[in-house]
């Protein structure tokens, strides 16, 4: 239930008016919203879910963002370093969701996931090579397509006689593979492709 002592104003790009809008304790909500981010990025469990709760009691419409903004955060600034964080912000608002919206229980999925974020292991590392190829691309640069792009999935590599045993050992080459995986089928694979591929020769 949204407080007595706030001040939900409408408008804005976003149907609300964040910088007009005053939160239950009589704090801007805009700085309620950065604040609640700033404390999360900072492991400020308590803090964090203070923020919370001024965002919460203003009812369903400031909380449905409150959700979005802890997605994005998930990604934004947990990212590469948890990126298991997205799947559990989202399976709490799903149980979020199910419950009846004057179920008192409804603190706790966010508290779990404020929590959670506030421990979560981050770093901002997503946010910041994105930014670098934004700009990048933003004052001209461009790159050619690589060799091993060019494979049987385009005329340009069929043209040029590639075709599975290329795709084998070059299109389907994997940095960083995991460990342990039998390459027994895709031996099997190889082995039919150049047995295919010498026949047509």
């Amino acid at each position: 239930m949204t407080s007595s002592k706030s001040s939900l104003i409408r408008g804005g790009k976003w149907g609300i008016d964040w910088q007009k809008s005053v939160s239950p304790n009589d704090h801007p909500l805009a700085q309620v919203r950065s604040a609640l981010i700033k404390e999360l990025r900072r492991g400020k469990e308590e803090e964090a879910l203070y923020w919370m709760l001024e965002m919460f009691e203003m009812g369903a419409e400031v909380t449905e963002e409150m959700w979005i903004d802890l997605g994005v955060f998930t990604h934004e600034d947990a990212g590469l370093a948890d990126p298991q964080a997205t799947g559990i912000v989202m399976a709490a608002k799903e149980l979020y969701e199910l419950l009846p919206r004057d179920d008192r229980r409804r603190h706790l999925t966010l508290a779990q996931v404020v929590c959670y974020l506030a421990r979560a292991k981050k770093t901002r590392y997503v946010s910041e090579i994105l930014g670098h190829v934004l700009h990048a691309r933003s004052i001209g640069m461009t790159r050619p397509v690589p060799d091993y792009a060019i494979d049987l999935h385009t005329k340009e590599g069929r043209a040029m006689g590639r075709g599975l045993v290329h795709y084998l050992t070059e299109g389907s080459k994997l940095e960083n593979d995991s460990d342990g995986f039998d390459v027994h089928y895709w031996r099997a694979a190889f082995e039919r492709a150049k047995k295919k591929e010498g026949e047509k020769k």
